[in-house]
């Protein structure tokens, strides 16, 4: 079966958020705790320069975009709602 061009773009995003947070965790980024969580916050606090005062046109771009069209976050009941109501369009009778 062929992937679809959002199953290849899903893939790999995962596939590339994955190899980052091993790599915060191999240089010593994570919480103390026998879970091995990355330690993004830590991590955000040593790259913030780089986000304040970007000196790259791409990553400046980047910025702006996500800053004027931020991601929506997504609330169990929307998306329950959302549910409900494709369940009761796609139902057959």
């Amino acid at each position: 079966m062929e992937m679809s061009s959002l199953d290849k773009l899903c893939y790999e995003f995962f596939r590339e958020f994955a190899r980052y947070e091993y790599c915060l965790k191999a240089i010593g980024l994570y919480h103390n705790t026998k879970d091995a969580k990355a330690n993004w916050d830590k991590y955000a606090k040593q790259v913030e320069k780089v986000f304040y005062k970007p000196d790259n046109p791409d990553l400046i771009d980047a910025i702006n975009y996500y800053m004027d069209s931020p991601p929506k976050k997504l609330l169990m009941m929307e998306f329950f709602h959302g549910m409900i109501h494709y369940l009761k369009k796609t139902a057959q009778p």
